[in-house]
């Protein structure tokens, strides 16, 4: 059933509604995921004690979570129920980090307490986790294929301004309590960002309450049984295994890089929390603003597979240029960072709406032939959370056996650690991703060289209309100015 079909066409007005609640909804979700994944989780791991080799299991943590998708998604084909498992498994997940920050404050000698910590960690996201099935498989029926592009991409763009404020707002404080150099301060004021976040979070999913699912109101008695095998159904389908190949890679290759790219940039670099929320949080996301519209339109237009290919490519040497920064010369690296980053909603955007299209739960599996329906966002979650586990477990081994090693490479102050190692070997995991992306199917997209083409064209059109548009504006601006009569001014 597609969105047009789930909503009466009277109602063109509730599905504009229920798209602007989404959008709401991820308002107070961005705040929720800026603060939480920002430097205040890594300054609060440090505070309790995680030693840096933990870091791996840190990054690994979302991951395994997301083990949790496959019993969730075998109950939701079995049994519907997609709404009630979102509400109240991700509500209590995000409550969680609410938890996690009391810590401090009603455990004696908090810093000793990171185990716990983890696992409370991996608790809240094993809830989160087990809705995503549910989410996606809700979203694929209420958004209307057509335009799934260019509403994720406005989406994010509207938000935008909320997740920068939430970053670098959190970063001030961090840097505030860092100067007054009070026993404990810093821990007190990571917790209490954390348990800001999860009430923020919490907020995010109780949005959703204003949003019905017409499938659990009109089908709900028209469920085939579920079998176990129907998990593995998707797997048939050549596609969804070059996709999860692809993802597998990717999620392998970048893994260890959400904890490690903190370290790197606030103990390596010697970053300010401020500069650093700036530089990996806020920055990328102000040029995004500009570009995730684009990349939307291009989803829509020419395809999902040519712009998962032009901007994989381009996403695939983002390391390289954290690898280029030293501690006292960092900008020329930082640019190569922001060229990549402007890539970085291509590969997203493509890449969910791919999964969303996995993810649809068809009319068809309604009379018994099963499609992917929510089988397909299981196995990619499971999928996704082995190569996260596996991409942790490398970080924690690299970072713990090489943690003292160093390279004088003969350039200045330019010496190599553990974190280059880890950021070379990431460049190289993703480029080898691309190979699964070129096994992608889908018949109607642009060929990969015409897209090339029509995106180099593109850009060479904005920027000649961009360098002419001084001149261009002599005209108007001689219509809008007016000669000053010389006998009046004589008076």
């Amino acid at each position: 059933m597609n969105a047009s079909e789930s909503v009466p066409r009277n109602a063109s007005a509730a599905l504009r509604r229920d798209l602007r609640l989404v959008t709401l909804a991820w308002g107070f979700g961005s705040a929720w995921l800026w603060i939480a994944a920002g430097a205040a989780m890594t300054r609060f791991a440090k505070e309790v004690g995680t030693p840096d080799w933990a870091f791996g299991l840190l990054a690994a943590v979302p991951f395994l979570g997301a083990l949790t998708q496959l019993p969730a998604s075998w109950y939701i084909n079995a049994h519907g129920g997609r709404r009630t498992m979102f509400l109240w498994c991700c509500t209590v997940g995000r409550l969680m980090f609410v938890a996690i920050g009391l810590v401090p404050w009603v455990l004696p000698q908090a810093w000793g307490w990171w185990p716990p910590v983890i696992l409370m960690l991996l608790l809240a996201h094993a809830l989160m986790q087990a809705t995503g099935p549910a989410w996606l498989n809700w979203m694929s029926d209420l958004i209307p294929r057509r335009v799934r592009g260019r509403y994720f991409a406005r989406r994010a763009q509207l938000v935008t301004p909320v997740a920068i404020g939430a970053s670098l707002g959190s970063a001030w404080l961090l840097d505030w309590a860092h100067a007054q150099d009070a026993a404990d301060l810093m821990l007190r004021v990571t917790s209490a960002l954390l348990m800001v976040a999860g009430v923020l979070g919490a907020l995010d999913i109780l949005v959703f309450l204003w949003i019905k699912d017409p499938y659990e109101a009109q089908h709900k008695h028209e469920r085939p049984p579920a079998k176990m095998a129907d998990l593995f159904t998707p797997l048939r389908d050549r596609g969804f295994r070059h996709f999860l190949g692809f993802n597998f890679s990717f999620i392998l290759a970048t893994g260890f890089m959400g904890q490690y790219l903190w370290l790197y940039v606030l103990d390596h670099l010697g970053w300010s929390n401020l500069l650093a929320n700036a530089g990996v949080l806020a920055v990328p996301m102000v040029l995004q603003l500009f570009t995730r519209p684009a990349w939307g339109r291009l989803c829509d237009r020419l395809g999902k597979k040519p712009v998962l290919l032009v901007s994989g490519a381009a996403v695939a040497f983002g390391s390289v240029g954290w690898m280029a920064m030293t501690p006292t010369l960092w900008w020329p690296g930082f640019l190569l960072v922001a060229l990549v980053v402007m890539a970085w909603p291509g590969t997203e955007l493509a890449n969910f709406n791919f999964l969303l299209e996995f993810s649809k739960d068809t009319d068809k599996s309604r009379k018994g032939e099963r499609s992917g329906g929510a089988q397909a966002a299981a196995l990619f979650s499971v999928s996704n959370a082995v190569a996260g586990g596996l991409s942790g477990v490398i970080g924690a081994v690299i970072a713990a056996q090489l943690h003292d090693w160093t390279w004088e490479t003969g350039l200045g102050n330019y010496t190599w650690n553990y974190f280059h190692i880890l950021f070379g070997i990431s460049t190289l995991i993703r480029l080898a991703a691309l190979v699964f992306a070129l096994g992608l199917d889908e018949p109607t997209a642009t060929g990969t060289r015409d897209a090339m083409r029509y995106m180099a064209a593109g850009a060479y059109n904005n920027l000649r209309a961009a360098a002419a548009t001084p001149t261009r504006l002599a005209g108007p601006a001689r219509r809008w100015g007016y000669r000053i009569d010389q006998r009046k001014a004589q008076r």
